[in-house]
């Protein structure tokens, strides 16, 4: 059975309400965007898409890839729009070294079970909101102020559930960085 997958860092509940909070204020005088709700931000490492590769396979590949990576801090940056088929009103994420090595780990690693490598560049985000309109301009946009780095102990497999109104997103697993650790729900 096809599953559609997506590996990415998971925020904790006191950050997902800040960035709720703070998404709240972005889009108060922007009604074209639907805030996304809290449960699914995230910062997006690697889209599977549909596939039959069982999960315990891909987080077997990730603890074995990931036993040596160290656990970082990241830190948001400021709020931005990114259009393509639609706007997305999101908060940046500064890449840093060890989140750029953590990356490219998995987007090399996914390549052995099949998976394409992303050609284009990363740019870490979590998307606060959506519009289906494509927006060129929107009113200045704040910065991201007092929030300290978050730490990233861990990497979590998720499944996206496609809904008539919408996407839901389920842990399916995590992976400890570090490695000796794999929790498969």
């Amino acid at each position: 059975m096809k599953q559609r997958l997506f590996i990415g860092i998971d925020l904790p509940p006191s950050v997902k309400l800040a960035l709720d909070q703070y998404a709240d204020r972005l889009i108060k005088n922007l009604n074209q965007f639907k805030k996304e709700p809290q449960d699914k931000f995230h910062i997006t490492l690697k889209f599977l898409g549909s596939t039959e590769v069982r999960p315990e396979e891909i987080l077997g590949v990730l603890n074995n890839k990931l036993k040596d990576q160290v656990s970082f801090a990241v830190t948001f940056t400021k709020a931005g729009i990114f259009v393509n088929t639609s706007t997305l009103l999101m908060v940046d994420v500064k890449n840093n070294e060890e989140l750029l090595r953590t990356y490219h780990k998995i987007n090399n690693e996914s390549e052995t079970l099949g998976f394409p490598r992303d050609r284009r560049a990363y740019h870490p985000h979590v998307t606060l909101a959506r519009s289906n309109k494509i927006l060129v301009s929107i009113p200045k946009l704040d910065e991201i102020v007092g929030y300290k780095p978050i730490l990233v102990s861990h990497i979590t497999l998720f499944e996206s559930k496609l809904t008539q109104t919408g996407s839901t997103y389920t842990k399916v697993g995590e992976v400890r960085l570090g490695g000796n650790s794999i929790n498969c729900n």
